[in-house]
């Protein structure tokens, strides 16, 4: 109980069916419901779901996320160009395979491996390689 899915997955090689499919209803309703808000997560892993102590999981960091066909990256950088911090020369794509793939691309759908911008179905790809490992 607590700690990220990682780490209960690491724990855990082989997690119960009833576990994974609970886990699985979370995870799906979690990300319909990111996704209805127009959100798309860009980034999902296991260790960006973090497992509350009653055994619900939780989306988290949410640091490469962007909604649906808007440039936040824009309007974040325009409110921390103002203190000198930010530069929006790249692309939510392009920072994301700069700082992400120091580590093998395991849940990155091949579309944004191939440079494309996100997309909730991207982020449907990676749902379905987190709810394959943890069938694994």
């Amino acid at each position: 109980s607590g700690g990220s899915l990682e780490s209960v997955i690491a724990q855990d090689k082989h997690l119960p069916e009833d576990v994974v499919r609970e886990f699985g209803v979370d995870l799906v309703t979690g990300l319909y419901h990111i996704h209805s808000l127009g959100i798309i997560f860009c980034d999902l892993m296991p260790g960006k779901i973090l497992l509350e102590g009653t055994g619900t999981l939780k989306f988290t960091n949410f640091c490469f996320a962007k909604v649906d066909g808007e440039n936040l990256e824009e309007f974040f950088a325009l409110l921390g160009s103002e203190e000198g911090e930010r530069d929006i020369s790249e692309s939510t794509t392009q920072k994301y395979l700069k700082n992400r793939f120091r580590d093998p691309p395991l849940y990155t759908a091949p579309e944004v491996i191939k440079g494309e911008d996100f997309s909730k179905a991207s982020d449907l790809w990676s749902l379905g390689c987190l709810l394959y490992e943890m069938f694994s």
